[in-house]
């Protein structure tokens, strides 16, 4: 018999979506190499938490000040590795970056400072309780693509101000981003061991599983996210999972239609739709539906689809081929079901990049029925002589009408450029329609009554909903992110993210050591007092409570300890 050989692994590629251009290739950590930075992290976590909040906060700030020196190579990197317009890799990367800093080193030292517990019971007024929050230990974080920067930041900053070590392991699409996040944290001067990233894929994120942290912070699919979680039950570890959205938007009658449809555009199609918070339904009251549609097929029409690196780029490419074919998928069986394809609905022609969706060899879109209510209809179908696709990774922003709840793209996360929008006939229906999802991430509600809005986000089930905007609480530091159902389990971003890095402790005092307790050894002669304590405590008249108190006292001189 042979040796038995070891399994070859492929390496990881830093590509161009835009392009498809191989930038580099990257050996992916093995086992040996995660245990051993898993090991250097615990090595590394009892000085770091002896350091203290305000210090290990200095850190944080000095990673701020790096960040900030660096920030336009590090958007250009992004744009270049992720595809992202530039604009996008400037406000939604590095500003969300810096400003997540920023906030849990400012604000740390006062979310996890000791807190009085006060003791209502009388019981217990001769006691102090005290919540005291300590690091876990070694936090495993796993970051996604879609925001390679601004995510693994978030988890990162509070992780570490809290006194946790960290092994970050980043998308494999994103390598050269994860990296970077690397040289930043060694120009931060943080200790060694301290905050590591290891380059690997999904074998490599399994081995961190099993490596000995302490906690376990995910962001990605539903699927890999039940993997996970069935991988941490086995030991009992902690997790926080950020597993995606169908994010619902809901049009209200009175709503801005202008305002309304510029944000769910710019919902449906930042960052190509690749964001879990993105709109990927619309519900809309069907008075104003075929107005609200045709504003959202027009500002579609306009936007320029392109390499992120080009200035006048709205909609950059995908990450990779196979989100493409996910988004066309979804786009087929939709149209197979009786949708209509308003505009985009392909990948751009060879050379059509740059140019609007409603460019050469796009279809046009005539005039709607004058039937009120009518569905819009394009007056020439998409062209059947097929065109070279463009290189890269792109798709034209699509705009769907005559959707239903039986197609995948209402129903399966697609995480594309696609804005499917339902009529409903009133905002019950489109609530109702709302909560039909697995997912609860996010949603928005757009109204000029704000009551109605507040009202309305609160029949939502997701973990967060927007009044007359969307996505954008992701870039507010004092908003918890996160979801219910399939969504995902715990929050990250705010104090309650913080939270989530620290095991809360009680601690208890006794203020008065050398008195006996009531409710001690031995009980023989106890039942009568306690029963007088009990009617002290809880009787509903003051004669009874009297009667309680003095029963109870009389019971403490036959106390025997």
């Amino acid at each position: 018999m042979g040796t038995p050989t070891a399994t070859i692994r492929p390496k990881l590629q830093s590509l161009n979506p835009a392009t498809g251009e191989l930038f580099a290739e990257f050996d992916p950590a093995s086992d040996a190499d995660v245990k051993a930075a898993v090991a250097r992290a615990q090595q590394a976590a009892p000085a770091w938490r002896a350091l203290g909040v305000h210090d290990r906060a200095r850190y944080l700030l000095r990673l701020k000040d790096v960040l900030y020196d660096r920030r336009n190579e590090i958007a250009a990197l992004i744009t270049r590795e992720a595809g992202k317009p530039l604009v996008e890799s400037l406000v939604a990367e590095v500003l969300v970056a810096l400003d997540t800093l920023d906030y849990f080193a400012r604000h740390a030292a006062a979310f996890l400072a000791p807190q009085d517990v006060p003791h209502h019971n009388l019981a217990v007024r001769l006691k102090r309780g005290r919540l005291e929050y300590e690091p876990y230990g070694v936090i495993g974080i796993i970051s996604p693509s879609n925001y390679p920067l601004s995510i693994p930041i978030g988890e990162m900053a509070p992780a570490l101000v809290a006194g946790n070590t960290v092994v970050l392991k980043p998308s494999e699409f994103t390598p050269q981003i994860g990296l970077a996040i690397g040289e930043l944290l060694e120009a931060a001067e943080l200790p060694p061991g301290v905050a590591t990233v290891i380059l690997g894929d999904g074998t490599t994120g399994r081995a961190l599983v099993s490596a000995g942290i302490d906690k376990l912070i995910f962001t990605g699919s539903v699927p890999t996210g039940k993997r996970i979680q069935a991988a941490a039950a086995e030991r009992l570890l902690p997790t926080v999972l950020e597993l995606g959205g169908k994010d619902p938007m809901i049009v209200c009658a009175d709503a801005d239609l202008n305002l309304a449809s510029s944000g769910a555009v710019w919902g449906a199609f930042t960052n190509a739709g690749q964001a879990c918070l993105s709109v990927e339904r619309c519900y809309v009251v069907r008075s104003v539906a075929e107005k609200f549609t045709r504003l959202c097929m027009e500002k579609a029409k306009q936007l320029r689809v392109g390499p992120g690196d080009d200035p006048s780029t709205d909609v950059g490419p995908l990450i990779r081929e196979r989100q493409v074919r996910i988004v066309e998928e979804h786009v087929a069986d939709a149209v197979a079901q009786g949708a209509v394809v308003l505009c985009g609905g392909r990948r751009p022609a060879a050379g059509g990049q740059g140019s609007g969706v409603g460019g050469q060899g796009t279809a046009t879109i005539g005039e709607a029925s004058p039937t009120p209510n009518s569905e819009l209809r394009p007056a020439l179908s998409l062209s059947p002589v097929p065109r070279p696709p463009s290189p890269g990774f792109f798709y034209e922003p699509t705009v769907l009408a005559g959707v239903h709840h039986g197609m995948r793209i209402m129903r399966e996360e697609t995480f594309g450029p696609v804005l499917p929008i339902m009529a409903v006939d009133d905002e019950a229906q489109a609530v109702a329609l709302a909560n039909d999802s697995e997912f609860g991430l996010s949603a928005s509600v757009w109204t000029r009554d704000l009551a109605r809005g507040e009202r309305l986000a609160r029949q939502i089930q997701a973990g967060a909903v927007m009044v007359n905007d969307c996505i954008s609480y992701f870039g507010v530091c004092e908003a918890p992110h996160g979801g219910v159902k399939a969504s995902g389990i715990g929050r990250s971003h705010s104090r309650l993210g913080l939270m989530e890095m620290v095991r809360v402790k009680y601690i208890d005092v006794d203020l008065v050591p050398k008195l006996p307790k009531l409710w001690w050894f031995r009980y023989d002669g106890m039942v009568r007092p306690m029963q007088g304590f009990v009617e002290f405590l809880f009787a509903g008249g003051v004669r009874r409570r009297v009667w309680g108190l003095a029963s109870a006292l009389a019971g403490l001189g036959k106390r025997r300890v």
